[in-house]
């Protein structure tokens, strides 16, 4: 019978635009945004796409970023000449200079777990064994530099901080 209202489609309609409707709030409620992060050292926004900055200089761009050593070496193009900040195992030896995920990465030899040091010029402070410890660094992350032989994922360089995390 055409042109006759059907009584059992009226409720799947009602179902199928509420649905719709949660639907379109949930894309809009999850959708990424930009977050205003305003702390002592920035103003800067902060995305899944960008690294977070945790210190800004006087014309308020970034001048160090927070990272892992895991997202250096997952997306080496998104820090490539950045400065960073990160925590990692620090091993001091001859041709091996490197800061790795863990001790234990560093006892296997997996050096895709680390990143190269560039420690030319770089003093330490009198009376700290920095060696074999966690500690934090600061300094220029090159995607470009496999340190010796080529071996790593990337390299720190122009470090200007290395301080005793634990």
């Amino acid at each position: 019978m055409i042109g006759r209202p059907n009584p059992r489609l009226k409720y799947p309609t009602k179902l199928a635009t509420a649905t719709f409707v949660l639907m379109a709030v949930w894309q809009v409620a999850c959708a990424p945004t930009a977050i205003q992060v305003s702390n002592a050292y920035s103003r800067i926004e902060h995305t899944a796409d960008k690294p977070r900055c945790i210190r800004s200089d006087a014309q308020e761009r970034c001048a160090l970023y927070s990272a892992s050593l895991i997202e250096l070496i997952a997306n080496p193009g998104k820090f490539h000449r950045l400065r960073v900040q990160v925590v990692g195992y620090l091993d001091l030896q001859f041709e091996g200079n490197a800061v790795y995920l863990s001790r234990e990465s560093l006892e296997g030899g997996v050096v895709g777990n680390g990143l190269w040091l560039d420690v030319e010029g770089l003093t330490f402070e009198k009376g700290k064994d920095f060696r074999h410890r966690y500690v934090l660094i600061e300094g220029t992350f090159n995607a470009e530099n496999g340190g010796h032989m080529g071996l790593f994922p990337g390299a720190l360089e122009q470090i200007t901080r290395v301080t005793l995390w634990r």
